[in-house]
């Protein structure tokens, strides 16, 4: 296994995904998340654009399993045919789904991006064929998206609970998000809808989470989950070990543990930064989605690493410790390589290594990666290192 099939590209921002270099960086990696939309790229409601992308990324990688975006959180008001979605907010005004307060006012989470909250628990009254919100907006999903090529569904903002206070139980009363009932009701909502798309579409499910996935409502619903900015960002983890205990819960809670996206964000040379987050990644069992921070959700960066060949996992269980107990350099071997991650924010540490192994040859920092036979090897804080047989 070549590292490259243990990156995702999350590239829901710019798309203009039949631009060739796009295209190319998409089926660069194991997994793409786009953002097509109805009517993108002049598809007419049948599919077939989405068919064409997904035919031209897997006819450059055969291997690569490419998910599309949805959101069933949050919704703009617009009803306009000029809005692709228009469909979503018809349907909320006609069952009065949205999500007030107990003055009747729709409410928001956040004004960034001119979206209301959607009242996705099971308060709300079904429509004439029996469906809630949650039912209804997967089967919508499914016919416009997923009964085509696509390989999965992604689901945003599958949080631990609400960030907005509100009449969430229509008892007339202004709950906030984190009050045991609403919340239990808003992961039940979330797991409907995931649930529902997955049996319409027979398709993985992946979520966007700000949890291990622990909470009875969501173990186990879910086949990929995505940290997002998991490092390089101002909410970014303080510290590897809590940094590794989300990801460490996630491949538990997950229905695979190869299903956990850590999404690092930095600049395109920020080697140190890639290593680190992609060390971390690899000590596991699930992805890496690498973002340019100066593009955001629109690029596959591209580092010397993907081009190394792992092999496979000398053990099937992923350490649980660091490599000498009380230091902090974790190491996973694999049949050809070997990773290495120092976990500490502020010790430099060596380490030995066994005989027979090196740095591998790059050209990106080639100070780190220069080819080098080594017996110890030196990290810093919040480095990481592959090294591949001699």
């Amino acid at each position: 296994m070549f590292v490259r099939d243990r990156v995702a590209g999350l590239c829901i921002g710019k798309k203009d995904y039949f631009t060739d270099a796009y295209t190319n960086q998409l089926a660069s990696v194991g997994m793409a998340i786009l953002g097509v939309y109805p009517g993108w790229s002049g598809d007419t409601g049948d599919g077939a654009q989405f068919r064409r992308l997904i035919a031209e990324l897997k006819a450059k990688n055969p291997n690569i399993i490419v998910g599309n975006y949805t959101v069933m959180t949050e919704s703009r008001t617009d009803t306009s045919n000029t809005y692709a979605n228009h469909d979503i907010p018809a349907k909320l005004n006609q069952m009065n789904w949205w999500l007030r307060n107990r003055a009747g006012a729709k409410v928001q989470w956040t004004t960034s991006y001119g979206a209301y909250d959607i009242n996705l628990t099971d308060r709300v009254r079904t429509d004439s064929n029996g469906k809630r919100w949650s039912q209804w907006l997967a089967q919508r999903n499914h016919d416009k998206f997923f009964k085509h090529s696509f390989d999965f569904s992604y689901s945003d903002n599958g949080m631990k609970y609400p960030r907005t206070t509100a009449n969430w139980l229509l008892d007339n009363v202004d709950r906030p998000g984190n009050d045991p009932l609403v919340g239990a009701a808003w992961r039940r909502g979330q797991a409907a809808y995931w649930s529902e798309l997955k049996r319409l579409s027979g398709k993985p499910i992946m979520v966007n989470a700000d949890n291990d996935l622990s909470y009875p409502e969501y173990t186990k619903k879910a086949d990929f989950a995505l940290i997002e900015g998991a490092i390089g960002k101002s909410w970014s983890f303080s510290t590897w070990a809590l940094l590794w205990a989300r990801y460490n819960g996630q491949m538990k809670n997950l229905t695979s543990a190869k299903g956990s996206v850590l999404n690092a964000y930095g600049t395109r040379s920020d080697y140190a930064k890639l290593r680190y987050a992609l060390c971390t990644v690899l000590l596991g069992d699930g992805r890496l989605a690498y973002t340019d921070s100066a593009v955001d959700y629109g690029s596959v960066p591209w580092f010397d690493e993907y081009n190394i060949d792992l092999g496979e996992p000398l053990y099937s269980v992923y350490p649980t410790g660091p490599l000498v107990p009380g230091k902090p350099i974790w190491r996973r071997t694999y049949t050809k390589a070997q990773v290495y991650v120092n976990t500490s924010n502020t010790e430099t540490q060596t380490v030995p290594v066994p005989a027979g192994w090196r740095r591998f040859k790059g050209t990106q920092d080639a100070n780190a990666n220069n080819g080098q036979a080594i017996t110890s090897l030196t990290l810093g804080p919040k480095q990481g290192l592959i090294l591949v047989k001699a």
